[in-house]
């Protein structure tokens, strides 16, 4: 077979794909199972002469044909838009206008992506072919595909992973792409399963986890099975599922990290605990002062850019994403910067909260998000319960308290049948949080009622053998409307801590508030403290409201008015190196600078940090200042923070 004509941006595909057909032109390059294109097939298609460039837009499904149509395009220099084949005419309107009007002179022959990415809003992505193609075999390569070797793809032909890491990877390889929908019942599973073949899987982890229940239905799927690699992208892959997965199938669930507009990224390899891996050859990533992290792929081609957006002069993409990278070298990422919830000023990153509901019994799937509610934002846990489970909501906020500092726990639990989630796998939380508002499901303090305006004249009339269980439901309700959003009594045990349910101050003063607005007494904001469980309360409101000294009793020390304060130690900690008052004084007696030159501990950029204009945003126009030096040195462990938490906390939090 002759060398192909394609134009220089297609080449490399092009003359990969004439390889293989001159050898094997047989050999199958495309198929969903049913329909197939050989590598010849492929071959005569991108054997053209480009034309002039154009651009326009297609709109795609998951199909052999929709594949093959896009490379033949391309060879004959159209540069295309890929809609996926759900996409609505409006929104199509919007997006071609967006990348076939686009004002740029000497634009490259590209493909072009739509994207929500960080903002929420409709992006569209410009990829040129040269750099697509690159990362596409960098991350085949890492992958470890091989000639020969069937590579099977449940995500959507119109996003990067699907395109670029199976199709584009799997055809520069010489490898056989399979393409099928990601929805796939036990049957068609099954028979793309052991019938194709598949040497490697590649889909998003909520269809993983359904994958993992049809496996579990029928173990035998897995003994005629041929794969040997699985690859999980388009969120988080959660660490139970990742065990789940090896255990049922014996092969390890793999990591990786990519976004339509810095491309693939970074894959995970074997070993515990390595996050979404290390960066593909290639590709550098970094991870700013703020958490975020950025990337950036130097040349061949040129960074992707989102059109009408500027670009990073120096190439770096900003993700959006949270993380930090560990002594080895793999990415974590802990979360998105636009998700994290403002608690009380403290932030809670979505991701991280449900990681620990995924390790809670009964759990099958979970969302969180921050929603609105008196005059604050609140933390509210979607859950998506296993089938037959019958684990209270109380239950699975202690399991919680377990593993999560008091402010990152949620204050409301709202059950679901399903948690909604894009095709690649994102949770909608915006269709959560609205079907939340239009449910009424927020629970408000309770009023007193007028006719019975104190506990006292409510036990007044109830049998004596009714007092203490009126009084502990009582209890038991607003603990359960404080963390977990419901007034269910039952969700909460008589004797079960308020501290292992994660109360924190904020939770014990509004739970003090519910009670004082429904008994009519006066009651101090440390209420649950003073009294740690339900029942421990509920018998000292008994006790104020029927005025019973019997109950109140308790032995106290009382200090007499005449005994002095005594101050039996201070601590304190100040530039300069003082960490104790004498030390302070000394500092001051002496007149010593305790001024000095920036840290080097706190994740700061010290090279870009200094800018002589003042009014330069995001720099320092003094190149020293009164610093703690060793202000990111503390015992995690004692303030109950995981390591990996206190890794990833800003040094200044720390």
């Amino acid at each position: 077979m002759s060398a192909p004509r394609s134009a220089a941006p297609l080449s490399l595909l092009a003359t990969a794909i004439a390889e293989v057909a001159a050898h094997d032109p047989r050999r199958i390059a495309l198929t969903d199972g049913r329909i197939e294109r050989t590598y010849a097939d492929l071959a005569r298609v991108l054997d053209v002469e480009a034309g002039e460039a154009s651009w326009g837009s297609i709109l795609v499904g998951d199909s052999v044909g929709d594949a093959e149509r896009i490379l033949g395009e391309a060879a004959r220099g159209a540069s295309l838009l890929m809609l996926d084949g759900r996409t609505t005419a409006e929104e199509a309107s919007r997006a071609e206008a967006i990348f076939i009007d686009a004002d740029e002179p000497d634009r490259p022959r590209s493909i072009g992506l739509c994207s929500s990415g960080s903002s929420g809003l409709p992006k569209v992505v410009e990829l040129d072919w040269v750099g697509l193609l690159d990362n596409a075999r960098t991350f085949a390569r890492a992958a470890g595909y091989e000639s020969g070797d069937v590579i099977w793809c449940t995500t959507p032909l119109a996003h990067l992973y699907c395109f670029g890491a199976a199709v584009l990877g799997g055809l520069l390889s010489g490898a056989t792409v399979l393409l099928s929908d990601g929805l796939l019942g036990r049957s068609r599973f099954s028979e793309l399963a052991l019938v194709a073949h598949p040497d490697f899987l590649l889909s998003v982890p909520s269809l993983f986890r359904r994958y993992l229940e049809l496996v579990e239905e029928d173990p035998g799927l897995v003994e005629g099975w041929r794969l040997r690699s699985c690859i999980a992208a388009g969120e988080p892959v959660p660490a139970e599922l990742i065990g789940a997965w090896q255990a049922q199938t014996g092969i390890r669930l793999l990591a990786h990290f990519g976004l339509t507009e810095g491309g693939h990224v970074t894959l995970a390899g074997d070993g515990d605990d390595v996050g979404v891996g290390r960066p593909l050859p290639g590709v550098e990533v970094e991870v700013g002062d703020d958490g975020e992290i950025r990337v950036r792929r130097p040349s061949p081609g040129r960074p992707y850019r989102v059109i009408g957006a500027g670009i990073d002069p120096d190439g770096w993409c900003m993700t959006g994403d949270l993380g930090h990278i560990d002594e080895e070298g793999n990415l974590h990422i802990v979360g998105r910067a636009d998700d994290r919830i403002n608690v009380a000023g403290k932030k809670v990153d979505p991701a991280e909260v449900e990681h620990a509901l995924l390790a809670c019994e009964g759990v099958a799937d979970a969302a969180v998000a921050g929603i609105e509610g008196d005059g604050e934002q609140q933390v509210a846990a979607f859950v998506q319960m296993e089938p037959q489970a019958a684990v209270p909501d109380g239950r699975i906020r202690e399991q919680l308290a377990a593993r999560l500092s008091p402010f990152k726990l949620p204050r409301h639990f709202i059950r679901v049948e399903q948690v909604p989630r894009t095709l690649t796998g994102k949770v909608r939380r915006g269709e959560l949080i609205a079907a939340f508002a239009d449910q009424g499901t927020g629970v408000k303090p309770t009023e007193a009622d007028p006719a019975t305006s104190t506990l006292g004249q409510r036990l007044a009339r109830a049998p004596e053998a009714e007092r203490d269980s009126l009084v502990l439901e009582l209890v038991r309700a607003h603990a359960a409307a404080v963390v977990l959003g419901s007034e269910s009594p039952a969700e909460i045990g008589p004797e079960q801590a308020f501290r292992d349910l994660g109360f924190d101050s904020l939770a014990a003063v509004e739970l003090g508030n519910r009670l004082a607005a429904v008994t009519g007494l006066a009651l101090s904001s440390t209420l649950a403290f003073d009294h740690p469980t339900p029942a421990d309360l509920a018998r000292y409101l008994r006790a104020r409201a029927e005025g019973s000294k019997e109950l109140l009793a308790r032995p106290t020390r009382r200090a007499s008015s005449e005994e002095p304060i005594a101050i039996v130690g201070m601590s304190c900690r100040y530039p300069g190196g003082a960490s104790s008052p004498e030390e302070l004084w000394q500092l001051l007696a002496e007149e010593r600078d305790a001024i000095g030159s920036f840290p080097t501990d706190r994740g700061w950029d010290l090279q870009r940090l200094f800018h002589p204009d003042p009014d330069n945003p995001g720099t320092s126009y003094a190149k020293e200042g009164g610093f703690l030096y060793d202000a990111a040195e503390f015992d995690a462990e004692f303030f109950g923070i995981s390591p990996r938490e206190a890794l990833a906390m800003d040094p200044q939090q720390r």
